[in-house]
C-alpha cells in the first residue's frame, strides 16, 4: 500500500452499533405497543461497520474496480 491505515478519532464501531441499536430498540418498543409481544434485538458491530461501506461496495459492484485510498474524506 501507499501508506499505513488512516486513523479515525472515534471508535466508529461503537458509535454506529449504538445508533443501530437505538433504532432497533425503538422499533421493538413500537411493535410491542401494537402487538403486545416483545422482540429480540441483536446488533452486531461488524454488520454496522459494513453498512458504512455502501459507497465503496456499490462502486465495486457497478464497475468492478477496487476503490482507491481516499484518506479521511468521503469519496
Amino acid at each position: 500500500p501507499q501508506g499505513g491505515p488512516t486513523r479515525v478519532g472515534e471508535s466508529l464501531g461503537d458509535l454506529v452499533a449504538g445508533i443501530f441499536a437505538s433504532w432497533a430498540i425503538g422499533s421493538a418498543l413500537f411493535a410491542r405497543e401494537r402487538t403486545g409481544r416483545g422482540r429480540y434485538v441483536d446488533v452486531a458491530m461488524f454488520d454496522a461497520l459494513v453498512a458504512l461501506q455502501v459507497t465503496s461496495l456499490s462502486l465495486l459492484t457497478a464497475t468492478g474496480a477496487l476503490p482507491g485510498r481516499v484518506g479521511n474524506r468521503h469519496p
